[in-house]
């Protein structure tokens, strides 16, 4: 608030005052300048990488920019809208310990969609998981899935829309559910809170 700076420096002014002094380091250190420079990153980094390209695309030879968190209203309203689904009701949380569970249902009904079984949804908006294989048949395990933990599955997995339904953002991509940096650190975190 009141520095208009950080804003600024964030959206995109900090990675090219970055390159350029890293640059100006390198030639120092080394007596030349470098006879490459490229600049990867995904996520905020990958946002990142778009500013980069279109405002200075001097600054690097090549730019990779991954899963780019670009369009910050919308990501951040379908960050609440996968809150409202897991937490608006408390039955509705899905703890992480099931989502392993998830993760094999979509590749499970998807992997293979492309002809190659490689632990890869290659077109995720075509996958169409029947999710009912993960509703809790008996007793309550990591297996499977409650009523309103399956609802709160649909509504993450539908993405946002608004009240007429036309989509506003994506899902996140099925198939990823369980891995390290998946729905644990960003969806479901370690309890409900």
């Amino acid at each position: 608030m009141d520095h208009p700076e950080k804003v600024i420096d964030f959206g995109h002014r900090a990675i090219h005052e970055t390159a350029v002094k890293g640059k100006a380091f390198t030639t120092a250190f080394y007596g030349r300048a470098p006879k490459c420079s490229y600049f990867s990153s995904c996520s905020n980094g990958g946002r990142q990488a778009l500013m980069e390209a279109q405002r200075y695309p001097e600054d690097y030879d090549g730019i990779i920019a991954g899963a780019p968190a670009n369009w910050w209203t919308h990501l951040m309203t379908l960050g609440l809208w996968e809150i409202k689904a897991t937490l608006a009701e408390p039955s509705a949380y899905i703890p992480a310990s099931k989502l392993q569970a998830i993760q094999s249902a979509m590749l499970t009904a998807c992997d293979a969609a492309d002809q190659v079984k490689d632990g890869v949804i290659n077109e995720p908006l075509k996958c169409r998981a029947p999710l009912e294989v993960l509703r809790c048949q008996g007793g309550e395990n990591d297996t499977c899935l409650t009523a309103p933990q399956l609802e709160a599955l649909r509504k993450i997995q539908m993405g946002l829309h608004d009240a007429k339904g036309k989509r506003l953002f994506p899902a996140i991509s099925p198939g990823g559910e369980a891995e390290p940096v998946g729905w644990a650190g960003w969806i479901t975190g370690p309890a409900p809170e």
